[in-house]
């Protein structure tokens, strides 16, 4: 069966602090354009203590960068099951990881701010130690409340600061004026991790002290360090043997087995039908297979040959009903039919110029036969240069379609610098690119962040990120279906599944 990708999680998705997750282990607060920074660990001889200037890249993100990346890399995390070659590229990784870091980062050093080298230092000693094994550091607001603010300007409080943080990081520049940051009880935001004071979270929209064990708590990521939300309770997680309720209970890779007891999970595969360990998630590298035969296991009918589809009931790959015979649900007919809405929903050969559209399971639900398009509902001559574009923004051929606040017409297809609104503005090696305009697609080995800006398709890399790739051939690594191309669908590889540990969502 096949297993479809949802979001593949980018470095910056987990922060570049560590993860903040919630309570099911999967989400971090969306802080503001401040939120990887890191306040104080509390004390007024710490807060003096200023050290030497330092750089953001080197004293702080390349640290953190080979931390995480390190730990990722271990055997016993498991993270390289789902990469190119099973294993994780630590040099590719960590360079990676620094650079995304540095640019989460600059909105807290610009103006007259400067970078404590020391406490940069400390802030990443201290996201190493407060975890262990393959768990992600602690969440953003927790790092905050410990950590001694490493990048700060020099303003005093109610004095006038041009960096975001001030006071050697006690004070907030609001307005140009910085002010004191806000006190235990105080209102606050969790999208605003630098409201309250040094060590204090956040808690019921109140500064507070991050819960201690035993204390109450709404999410992972309020709790003390060392500590994890778990029913409503800050407390550790039960080692081997301990009581439990619920897997959620106990320690890391560890299960709620018989007797209710956290124990070992004893096998070495995994699938999405068998959970791995607490903190742990099933990750298996995807490539690309055939398309299921007749009568093969499907989801949906991408899983099986063209010329079948995936039966709804039976939930295998079936024929398609031809000429004459009950289109399938979904509008399904053999290739080069169409459903005849009109006639009862029947399988007709595709219709001809004047006559209604047929509906079709493809990209395009509105078909016509060859070199006509869905006008109004009706099929007629393909529009030329100039003319709005059919239904699914067809054109005619050598044409791409340009969308307009008035509307979407046929243009001649632009190249590097032309003004786009899609890539189907864009003539073939181009894509359009993020400021607007057409750009070339980029070679193999370029890195990438979707498919659209490849010469050939968008892959996951041995360092967790991605990379521009020749299109794969079967059991080469994929990431969609489309990768693909139209013989072929991207699935996991399930005999190369196991379980992974929950440091594995930063790659």
């Amino acid at each position: 069966m096949t297993t479809r990708p949802l979001v593949v999680l980018s470095l910056l998705a987990v922060s570049l602090l560590g993860c903040g997750d919630d309570d099911d282990g999967t989400g971090m607060p969306d802080a503001g354009p401040m939120d990887a920074g890191a306040p104080d660990s509390g004390t007024d001889a710490s807060l003096a203590d200023a050290g030497s200037e330092g750089d953001l890249m080197r004293d702080f993100c390349e640290p953190l960068a080979e931390l995480v990346c390190t730990r990722a890399a271990a055997d016993e995390c498991g993270c390289g099951a789902a990469l190119p070659g099973g294993e994780v590229d630590v040099e590719g990784c960590t360079a990676r990881f620094a650079e995304q870091c540095t640019s989460a980062w600059a909105a807290l050093t610009t103006g007259d701010a400067r970078v404590d080298a020391a406490r940069a230092a400390e802030c990443v000693e201290l996201i190493g130690s407060s975890t262990t094994g393959c768990q992600l550091p602690p969440a953003v607001g927790i790092v905050i409340a410990h950590c001694a603010p490493f990048a700060y300007g020099p303003g005093a409080i109610d004095e006038a600061c041009s960096s975001p943080l001030c006071a050697e990081g006690t004070g907030i520049c609001a307005e140009g004026t910085c002010r004191a940051r806000a006190g235990a009880g105080t209102a606050c935001s969790p999208e605003q991790p630098f409201q309250c004071a040094v060590g204090l979270v956040c808690l019921g929209g109140q500064c507070a002290s991050p819960p201690v064990s035993g204390e109450a708590c709404e999410q992972n990521g309020q709790c003390a360090l060392g500590l994890r939300c778990t029913d409503g309770r800050c407390g550790t997680l039960g080692a081997l043997d301990s009581s439990c309720e619920s897997t959620g209970q106990c320690d890391e890779a560890l299960v709620c087995g018989e007797g209710s007891t956290c124990v070992a999970r004893d096998r070495e595969t995994c699938s999405p039908d068998d959970a791995c360990g607490n903190l742990q998630t099933c990750r298996a590298p995807r490539a690309c297979a055939p398309r299921g035969g007749a009568g093969a296991t499907c989801v949906e009918s991408r899983d099986c040959e063209p010329a079948l589809h995936c039966a709804d009931d039976s939930r295998t790959c079936v024929a398609r009903p031809t000429d004459g015979e009950p289109c399938a649900p979904g509008n399904v007919c053999a290739l080069g039919l169409g459903c005849d809405m009109d006639g009862g929903g029947t399988c007709r050969p595709l219709p001809t110029a004047g006559q209604p559209c047929a509906y079709s399971d493809g990209l395009t639900p509105f078909v016509c036969a060859a070199g006509l398009a869905c006008i109004d509902n009706a099929c007629a001559a393909v529009p030329g240069e100039g003319e709005p574009c059919a239904f699914g923004n067809v054109c005619a051929d050598g044409l791409g379609c340009d969308f307009t606040r008035e509307g979407s017409f046929c243009i001649v297809p632009r190249t590097a610098g032309g003004a786009c609104e899609s890539d189907r503005s864009c003539a073939d090696a181009f894509h359009c690119g993020p400021e607007g305009t057409c750009v070339a697609d980029q070679p193999s080995g370029s890195t990438c962040s979707a498919g659209n800006e490849c010469a050939g398709v968008c892959v996951p890399s041995a360092s967790g990120g991605f990379v521009c790739a020749d299109r794969p051939d079967a059991g080469e690594t994929c990431l969609f279906d489309d990768d693909c191309g139209d013989t072929m669908v991207c699935d996991p590889v399930a005999s190369a599944a196991r379980c992974g540990g929950e440091i594995c969502a930063v790659l």
